[in-house]
């Protein structure tokens, strides 16, 4: 016997010791099951006394469940199970009775009860699929696995039953490897209940996020109306379902209960599912360490979700893990040491695109470029995007990404996109106007296809009035609460800067606190931006709610990445009394007050430390049409860039007068001047003189700043109202 064999049996036997009364007959039952499983006499006395030791230690891992609602979910999955084949035989049956035995029922009338009920679940949900190219669509003979027999006993015909399941995965999986979710849904949503690879193809579509986004309204309700009947995998289904659209403000909730269920019920990818919405900080204040330990749970109990996720870690180093793709790559090879298959439900093909991204890792383009192909011709489109970058600076990139879009893959659809805001201020008039256009078309369908970063991308083309869009907060708003829906860190902060902005279009009962939390869930879904502000604004006595979590895991952070700002500082003093000219870059900062300072600092210290003068973690652009018109009175070809902290909003700095009239929206904090080049790295302006001529063109454009001919004592040269 293997050790899940060796669990089962301890599992049975602990059940029969429940009420501390074993009889003869269900030792006789406890031998057959044993019997039937290959079990020595050895193992099964070793099973026996594991068993007693659980029981004696409260320690068993089956329990008699307390309401009948829950006892007939678990008799109904287990009846369930054991008619993956068709049909329940001789030691099957002994076994749903002996459970129901102990459950207090009587075991003979609840067997037929249980058998029943199955079937009539089935029947019912059947009669709601007429779909094209399904497995139940023949006419005049009832649905599909339901047919009467003949007989008077109501029963059905299992040959048949199996020869239509048969059929089902067959279809199904024809459909998936053309990547067609709905028609594979429709042939594997009810044989998926009945038959192990008709579920191993049914998880495809499941534990795949996109995925979820492709099924219909009709899907939807049909996993929920099994759901309710008590099916673990429906449950498991239909809870994912409401992770990924939160239609409701409750949806988390609702799916949580599900996501249990269905752990309960077997489906062990339920429970890594509700680790990663632990882990988001759905349910409270965040506990990684419970996450991890639900997620090796998840491991042990068999979960392909998890399973990959440990092996990504591992590839990338997520976690503190220690980053070794080789070891991932090597390891998967020795899987494939059988061959490898083209069948998915042989070779499930999430593990070609897995090896693909350790190869990539490795920096071998041609093993992740063989993998990554084979992926996708197995249907897993999620490989596309991947395959692109790993092609981006290659003469085929377009022509892939081209036939990515043409795929449907969202993070194509997206990268598409992202190519047209590149080139956007490239562009003449005519081919801006396209441009836009084109941007919504493919951002948007990024959207419908499941992207996780696509709303935030329209959020900001709307918010900012980026790329030919109209500046509009309600629409950012909208796409926005999309993005936060998908757990996306910069949608979270951007609510909090609109809120705390005043520029928010629907009443907030509590802007504080609704602030506060986008903030922390900004930084709980990977944002780090916001870990500083986060750790400040509790040294400062704010954020007290979130105290134990904060101090357990982000004040670590901010001090491990602030340690050497001391020694940097003590570096920095000791290069200032080097005699050397060193070369250097000029910049403008336009400050809170009117004036500005020019700012030369050293090219050695290189563009990182641009955020520093304005006390910020992140930049964001200000690019706008009165710069742009300065760059061009200075006959530049690269365009005059402003740069302000992203999280100047946020921590209630003061609004800067220049950069509010230049900007049709609140600029707070102070502002940096830099050219910038065309691919939107910033650079030095090229003299003094050159500067001072444009912080005097500002001056004149906005009749608000001028610049003194001489510097300070400090060697800055100040603007002033």
């Amino acid at each position: 016997m293997n050790n899940p064999e060796l669990a089962h049996l301890i599992n049975l036997i602990s059940l029969a010791c429940i009420d501390g009364n074993v009889s003869e007959e269900e030792k006789t039952v406890l031998h057959s099951i044993a019997d039937s499983l290959g079990a020595t006499e050895e193992e099964f006395n070793f099973c026996v006394d594991k068993a007693n030791e659980a029981t004696q230690n409260n320690t068993a891992i089956i329990e008699v469940p307390d309401t009948d609602e829950e006892k007939t979910f678990y008799l109904k999955n287990l009846t369930l199970m054991m008619m993956s084949d068709g049909q329940i035989d001789e030691e099957e049956k002994k076994y749903i009775k002996f459970i129901a035995d102990k459950f207090g029922y009587d075991g003979d009338k609840a067997l037929d009860i249980l058998i029943e009920s199955v079937t009539n679940d089935i029947r019912e949900s059947l009669s709601k699929n007429q779909g094209k190219d399904s497995f139940s669509t023949q006419e005049n003979n009832g649905p599909a696995g339901t047919r009467e027999t003949g007989k008077n006993d109501g029963g059905i015909d299992k040959e048949q039953l199996q020869d239509e399941i048969r059929e089902a995965v067959t279809l199904g999986k024809k459909a998936l490897m053309k990547h067609d979710i709905p028609t594979a849904f429709d042939n594997l949503i009810y044989a998926a209940h009945m038959d192990r690879n008709a579920c191993q193809l049914f998880l495809m579509i499941v534990n795949q996020r996109s995925r979820l986004f492709k099924i219909t309204e009709e899907q939807v309700a049909l996993l929920k109306d099994f759901a309710e009947k008590g099916y673990a995998l429906s449950q498991y289904a239909y809870g994912r379902w409401l992770e990924a659209h939160r239609p409701e403000p409750d949806s988390l909730n609702i799916a949580n209960e599900y996501l249990k269920k269905a752990d309960k019920g077997g489906v062990h990818d339920a429970l890594f599912a509700q680790s990663v919405l632990y882990k988001a900080g759905h349910y409270g204040l965040v506990d990684r360490e419970e996450a991890a330990r639900m997620v090796d749970e998840a491991v042990d109990k068999g979960s392909f979700l998890a399973y990959q996720y440990v092996l990504r870690q591992t590839i990338y180093g997520w976690n503190n893990v220690t980053a070794d793709p080789k070891r991932v790559a090597d390891g998967i090879k020795d899987w494939f040491k059988d061959g490898e298959s083209d069948d998915i439900l042989t070779i499930n093909p999430a593990y070609y695109s897995i090896i693909a991204e350790a190869y990539a890792e490795l920096k071998d383009k041609k093993n992740a470029d063989k993998y990554y192909r084979k992926a996708i011709g197995m249907g897993y489109y999620e490989a596309w995007s991947d395959l692109c970058n790993l092609h981006f600076e290659d003469d085929e990139y377009d022509e892939l990404l081209e036939q990515g879009c043409e795929a449907g893959a969202a993070n194509c659809l997206l990268l598409k996109a992202s190519g047209l805001m590149d080139r956007y201020e490239d562009m003449n008039s005519r081919d801006q106007k396209q441009a836009t256009a084109d941007i919504m078309h493919y951002t948007i369908s990024a959207c419908e296809e499941g992207s996780d970063l696509a709303p935030y991308f329209m959020g900001n083309a709307y918010y900012h009035g980026y790329y030919g869009f109209e500046k509009d907060f309600e629409k950012a708003w909208f796409w926005f609460c999309e993005g936060t829906k998908r757990d996306d860190g910069d949608s979270y902060e951007m609510l909090g800067v609109m809120v705390s902005g005043d520029e928010n279009p629907y009443e907030i009962d509590n802007k504080e606190e609704f602030v506060n939390h986008c903030v922390m869930m900004a930084l709980r879904n990977n944002d780090d931006n916001v870990l500083d502000l986060v750790v400040e604004s509790y040294r400062n006595g704010e954020l007290t709610d979130y105290a134990a979590e904060i101090e357990r895991y982000y004040i670590p952070e901010y001090e491990k990445n602030h340690e050497n700002d001391d020694e940097e500082e003590d570096e920095d003093d000791e290069d200032e009394e080097e005699d050397y000219e060193p070369d250097l870059m000029l910049i403008a900062i336009v400050k809170t007050d009117g004036k500005a300072d020019i700012i030369e600092f050293d090219v050695e210290s290189g563009w990182d430390e641009l955020p520093d003068f304005v006390g910020a973690r992140r930049l964001d652009a200000i690019r706008v049409q009165p710069l742009y018109d300065i760059s061009s009175q200075m006959g530049y070809d690269d365009h005059i860039t402003g740069w302000v902290d992203n999280m100047g909003l946020m921590k209630d700095l003061p609004m800067n007068p220049v950069g509010c009239k230049i900007y049709p929206g609140p600029i707070a904090g102070d502002m940096i001047l830099t050219l910038e080049d065309k691919k939107y790295n910033p650079k030095s302006f090229n003299d003094l003189d050159e500067l001072k001529q444009v912080i005097a063109a500002l001056g004149a454009k906005l009749d608000n700043i001028c610049l003194d001919d001489e510097p300070d004592d400090d060697g800055r040269y100040d603007a002033w109202s």
